[in-house]
């Protein structure tokens, strides 16, 4: 996973961004500091509203993290209370400020990139819940080309549209695009619903050859698309289906086990609520909505609010014996947005 230097990391955290739309918007809502309001025009966080702060141009970074906490946590104000806590401008702009990060020779502050966000984040209607954009995004921006030594993702150089991150086997910036049916490949991406965190990501296949086609750049096979990198050709292939012949999960559509008896395993569509399970190293594991509980037994995951002793009991994370959110980045970010909107609940 990716994370943005500074304060940016805890905003992507609270996936809040400007809606860069072709609209604009004025500023409503309530939620001030302490339980102050604001009507239309003026701004939601209680302090002046961010349409009419100058922004400079050129702009220092120093500028540019205070002002880009200060329109942040007016965002964020009417998030707060939906989240259940109370909105305190001072605690928000304190927690965004305190993490910007030491600087880095390998990442480089872009002035211009940072006004365009600023003036976004002023002119653009704001959503709790929508991700951070990518004009903020590129205020930041890494100067190692693939195959140069890094010690997290922001250090690495954009590479058009293919994702760059700093792999974590190497220590070194790669790039990773999507297979085709038959395309050499290292990489597995799984889909929203099978992935531990319930948002798609790539993980590698761990083969000899690590980088199939060119060196520092991963090849991946989308399952959302319906393939799989074949370990014994390294190629990307179609998933199988129920019944047919399988060396692990990911060889199986989405929604299938691998059922491994002696040495031959075979595709099965994972047991629903109510069908027996194992949550032992044969890895017979439930539909999507359910987990293997203590009895073995597909049991519904539970909702927010719900008691609990593991995540693997909840649609989102299991936090302080409760379940929160109805996935797990959901779980996250309204962790995060709590403690940016001040910590204390309603």
């Amino acid at each position: 996973m990716r994370q943005w230097p500074g304060i940016v990391v805890v905003l992507s955290g609270l996936a809040i961004s400007a809606c860069e739309s072709n609209g604009s918007g004025t500023r409503s809502g309530s939620g001030g500091t302490n339980g102050g309001s604001a009507g239309a025009g003026g701004s939601a966080g209680g302090g002046r509203d961010p349409a009419t702060v100058p922004v400079p141009d050129p702009i220092s970074e120093s500028d540019f993290k205070s002002l880009y906490a200060e329109f942040a946590c007016d965002a964020l104000a009417p998030c707060c209370a939906p989240a259940g806590y109370q909105y305190n401008a001072a605690s928000c702009q304190l927690v965004l400020t305190s993490f910007a990060r030491e600087p880095n020779p390998n990442i480089t502050f872009d002035s211009s990139s940072a006004v365009a966000c600023l003036r976004a984040l002023q002119s653009n209607p704001l959503a709790c819940g929508s991700g951070m954009s990518a004009t903020c995004r590129a205020a930041y921006l890494g100067t190692q080309a693939s195959g140069a030594a890094c010690q997290e993702s922001d250090e690495c150089s954009p590479a058009g549209d293919l994702v760059v991150e700093c792999d974590s086997t190497d220590q070194v910036c790669t790039t990773t695009s999507k297979g085709k049916l038959g395309d050499l490949c290292d990489e597995n991406c799984l889909t929203d619903a099978e992935s531990p965190s319930r948002s798609a990501m790539c993980l590698t296949t761990f083969m000899a050859k690590p980088y199939p086609v060119s060196p520092y750049a991963h090849v991946a096979c989308d399952r959302a698309q319906g393939l799989f990198c074949e370990t014994w050709t390294n190629k990307c292939a179609a998933v199988k289906g129920a019944g047919e012949s399988c060396t692990g999960p990911t060889d199986c559509a989405v929604g299938m086990n691998c059922i491994v008896s002696g040495t031959t395993g075979t595709c099965q569509a994972r047991p629903p609520v109510g069908q027996p399970c194992s949550n032992s190293s044969d890895l017979v594991q439930c539909t999507f909505d359910a987990y293997c509980a203590s009895d073995q037994i597909c049991r519904a995951r539970k909702v927010a609010g719900q008691s609990c002793s593991t995540s693997d009991e909840c649609m989102g994370l299991c936090l302080s014996g409760l379940c929160l959110g109805s996935s797990p980045t959901e779980a996250l970010s309204n962790a995060l947005t709590g403690l940016a909107c001040g910590g204390q609940k309603l």
